[in-house]
């Protein structure tokens, strides 16, 4: 059985992938720990995604609970924002990331969605090329094939990872 995917929603829509998806509202204080909490309640270790600001979160509950997160999906994201600046944990955040940006065109500034990917050390980072954030409404095709792809790949890492 896969594990579930948990999109968390603050200010904007979640994105849903194909795949079983529970969408967790993070509004309010104390975010990590009540995202935690929801993913403590399941069965086993589970995916997050996150867009915007709330990637921040996602980094976070990964932080805190390494042991719950599995992989992380974070489209449109970067490392600072409204919920504080997780740059410099980055780099002991555990579990794979793909970190997944939208071009509308070739002069959007990407830096901060590539240091998200670049810092995470088995992050992955994509570019979805001529589309305005955020990248999972505008282009949900394109958004659902890259992280079940990703997704699938890291829970097949893990299987084989069991298997030894």
């Amino acid at each position: 059985m896969s594990p579930e995917v948990i999109a968390l929603r603050g200010a904007g829509s979640a994105p849903v992938l194909s795949w079983s998806t529970r969408v967790v509202e993070v509004t309010g204080d104390d975010l990590e720990t009540r995202v935690a909490s929801v993913v403590a309640g399941l069965d086993g270790p589970a995916h997050l995604v996150a867009t915007g600001n709330d990637g921040v979160i996602a980094v976070r509950v990964a932080l805190l609970r390494p042991d719950l997160v599995r992989g992380l999906v974070l489209a449109d994201s970067g490392p600072d924002g409204a919920y504080g600046d997780v740059t410099a944990d980055l780099p002991r955040v555990p579990a794979p990331a793909l970190v997944v940006a939208a071009r509308p065109d070739p002069a959007t500034d990407l830096s901060a969605a590539q240091t998200l990917a670049g810092q995470i050390p088995n992050g992955v980072f994509v570019v979805v090329d001529g589309v305005p954030a955020p990248v999972h409404e505008h282009r949900p095709a394109s958004f659902t094939a890259w992280a079940s792809s990703f997704l699938a790949i890291v829970d097949g890492l893990v299987a084989l990872d069991t298997d030894t």
